[in-house]
């Protein structure tokens, strides 16, 4: 047959395959040599062929918003320069080549850019697109491409990097008698700098003397906090709990100072926000229950009256009243074993809201 149809198939059997060109031959669905340049035979009806350019060719990635490692957002694309130098492998193992490898350079480019800070891309934008066609290169030779060049775009600052604010120190309420500066400390300190080897014992006593009253004692204060709770008082505004050395003192109260202070802070937004039952079990103390889940919310002696607490929690009454007046949180004590909780933990660490509240009531007067 083919010798009867031979003047007719000749023209469709030769391919004339130019020097910038090869072909990939499929026979009956199986892959060919990749034939060409010159003139190249190829049989009708059982072979199939695609021609596949290996000039040098080049595109555009358009320019992506990019965040970078100092918050700076800029816009930044890439000219990108590649060549095919297995035919047979850019027709079998991609779809769509050129998409493809743009996909993955934007890709390549803005993961290395989002590591980089604005200065160090706009000094090393040489090496940053070396680098961004070494990435691209390790995939491209499954695809049989290469990249041989890739430049950055002009890089566009849409916004610089965010400004740091200078850290501000916050003195202790009430510590050195009210004054912000430790003016007694800088006295001593400079005292013991200046006059290594002296003996100035007398004025050194008398600058720790002048330094610890200038701390105002708390006893009355906290007593006065205990009759305004036993009471139904509002703390006024010199009932303030004071801070010393960084840490409050908060007054000491009995088992039923507790619970009304706890009562006195229950509330509806309260209740919405935790919306869980407690049971406390206090360690020389007794069995407490709290409920933060129904109506305005309750405490009282005893365990749970609904048998099914969402966590037991188990500590000393120390701890206990350092967590309602912020001394401990909640997830502190149970990360150094000072708290054992039996059920649902989260639950227990939503008792920092209580503390936060009774916090509000005891300290709305002190200033940060």
């Amino acid at each position: 047959m083919y010798i009867m149809m031979f003047p007719v198939l000749i023209w469709f059997t030769l391919k004339k395959i130019p020097e910038n060109e090869r072909l990939v031959v499929f026979r009956l669905g199986h892959l060919l040599k990749s034939k060409g340049p010159g003139i190249v035979l190829v049989f009708p009806l059982i072979d199939t062929f695609q021609k596949v350019n290996i000039g040098l060719k080049a595109f555009s990635v358009p320019p992506k918003q990019i965040i970078t490692a100092d918050k700076s957002i800029i816009e930044v694309g890439a000219d990108i320069y590649f060549q095919i130098v297995d035919a047979e492998k850019s027709v079998t193992n991609i779809q769509n080549l050129d998409l493809s490898i743009r996909i993955l350079v934007q890709t390549a480019l803005c993961n290395l850019l989002v590591q980089k800070k604005l200065p160090e891309i706009e000094g090393e934008r040489i090496a940053i697109a070396n680098a961004v066609m070494v990435s691209s290169n390790k995939t491209c030779q499954n695809w049989g491409v290469t990249i041989t060049r890739a430049e950055l775009s002009h890089i566009k600052v849409l916004q610089g990097p965010p400004t740091k604010k200078p850290a501000q120190m916050c003195m202790p309420p009430g510590l050195f008698g009210g004054s912000d500066v430790p003016f007694n400390i800088s006295q001593l300190a400079q005292l013991i700098t200046e006059n290594q080897g002296s003996d100035h014992t007398e004025t050194i006593v008398n600058l720790l003397q002048t330094f610890v009253g200038g701390i105002k004692p708390v006893e009355d204060k906290a007593k006065q906090l205990h009759d305004s709770i036993v009471h139904k008082k509002e703390p006024t505004e010199t009932q303030p709990i004071e801070s010393v050395n960084n840490v409050e003192l908060f007054p000491a109260l009995d088992v039923d100072g507790i619970l009304l202070l706890i009562q006195k802070a229950l509330n509806e937004n309260l209740v919405q926000k935790v919306s869980e039952t407690f049971q406390f079990d206090v360690s020389g103390s007794g069995t407490y229950y709290l409920d933060l889940k129904n109506g305005q919310g309750s405490v009282g002696h005893g365990p749970d009256p609904t048998g099914h607490p969402s966590a037991v929690l188990s500590l000393s009454f120390a701890d206990l009243q350092a967590m309602l007046f912020g001394q401990l949180k909640p997830f502190h004590a149970y990360m150094s074993g000072r708290l054992k909780v039996a059920g649902d933990t989260a639950a227990a660490l939503k008792l920092e809201e209580l503390g936060l509240r009774i916090q509000h009531l005891t300290n709305k007067n002190i200033p940060c």
